[in-house]
């Protein structure tokens, strides 16, 4: 199980909130937890964002792999 969550909105609705408490949870149940989240508007009503990611193995950041566009793209040295 591999779950990638993001929750936005605007600032001042709790967004931040609601992610930890999720995190939380998540890692209450066992399993294991990777977040991150935008740097905060200052504006009351800016777009803010925090990314989830829960599984049942070892994470080692929000994603593990890229997937290309387009498939007949090469892909720069040393990113795959």
């Amino acid at each position: 199980m591999d779950i990638n969550i993001r929750i936005a909105g605007e600032a001042g609705q709790g967004l931040v909130v609601v992610g930890n408490l999720l995190v939380g949870a998540a890692a209450a149940s066992g399993l294991e937890v990777f977040s991150g989240k935008s740097y905060m508007s200052r504006i009351r009503g800016g777009l803010n964002w925090c990314d989830l990611r829960f599984a049942d193995r070892e994470l080692f950041g929000l994603k593990e792999r890229i997937v290309w566009a387009e498939r007949a793209a090469e892909p720069p040295a040393g990113t795959q």
